[in-house]
């Protein structure tokens, strides 16, 4: 028996060993979370050509709330039990920041955001410009005749919004409105069964350019649908909605439109926004968008 005992005994150390050696043995071993996401992004990166393709175009976009307002916020645990916070006005300026590298890398000529009441950003070099409450743009003095009496209640928060507007018409003042794209990126928080992109316009007003990114996400099976039993139901491409940063009479961009990029509110929705490699994934669906359509003004 005790060559049989001898030979189990050195089996089981060898086998232990070769465990053992396969085991991570510290955080060297195993790439961290963050590392693993820069990963993913950078393998996405590389997909994305550098070419001329948006030549001529000028982007300004639009991340969703900020300042004192977070928009949709969903709290989940981590896996150690402590909670953390997804907001959307975070969620947005990411995905807008992404996309601006995105646009750049296709040749666009400008890209420009606007992030909160009082502030602009320049995506090229990340300089801030204000508004000087002393002497806002002329559009703010003219906005409250506009407006009929029951929503001056709301000033403050048009306020907040009509400095974003001001930005493209800046820029249609000086390199025309055809050539003057307008994007505001959001993000959902309707029903739970719903989940995936959708594009809208203001009512009544045709955006080509949405058709194009509603289009591409359909193809890639990120298209705005909603789960009534086992079963889940595709919705058309794009909607109207009365968005005052796409109100033609405060935004003179040919095309403007205003993207609910995904659902917070549902778990896969959420699991992609929640990562750096799904929000950029999410970006380059509407990135392809963008070109398939300024392709098409070129024919």
């Amino acid at each position: 028996m005790r060559p049989i005992v001898a030979y189990f005994l050195m089996l089981f150390l060898i086998v232990s060993t070769f465990l053992g050696g396969c085991r991570p043995t510290g955080a060297q071993a195993t790439p961290t979370e963050i590392e693993r996401q820069k990963a993913a992004v950078e393998t996405l990166r590389k997909t994305v050509p550098k070419d001329t393709t948006l030549a001529g175009y000028y982007f300004v976009l639009d991340p969703g709330h900020g300042d004192n307002d977070p928009g949709a916020i969903r709290t989940s645990k981590r896996k150690d039990g402590t909670l953390y916070h997804a907001s959307e006005s975070i969620l947005t300026i990411d995905m807008a920041r992404r996309l601006a590298w995105y646009l750049k890398m296709r040749g666009a000529s400008g890209v420009y955001m606007t992030l909160g009441p009082n502030e602009i950003i320049n995506a090229d070099n990340d300089q801030y410009t204000y508004w000087e409450p002393s002497n806002p743009p002329p559009i703010l003095k003219e906005l409250k005749t506009l407006l009929p009496a029951s929503r001056h209640a709301y000033w403050p928060l048009e306020i907040a919004l009509t400095p974003r507007t001001e930005v493209v018409n800046q820029k249609v003042r000086t390199y025309g409105r055809k050539k003057v794209i307008f994007i505001s990126i959001h993000v959902d928080s309707t029903n739970p069964s719903v989940r995936g992109m959708r594009v809208y316009s203001y009512y009544g007003v045709r955006t080509i350019l949405g058709e194009h990114i509603a289009k591409n996400a359909k193809n890639k099976g990120i298209a705005r649908t909603k789960k009534v039993g086992p079963v889940e139901i595709s919705f058309f491409s794009t909607m109207y909605a009365g968005f005052i940063v796409m109100n033609p009479q405060f935004n003179s961009a040919g095309e403007k439109i205003l993207i609910e990029t995904t659902n917070i509110r549902n778990n896969n929705d959420f699991k992609k926004l929640c990562t750096a490699e799904g929000r950029e994934s999410v970006v380059h669906v509407i990135g392809e968008g963008i070109i398939l359509y300024c392709q098409a003004q070129k024919k």
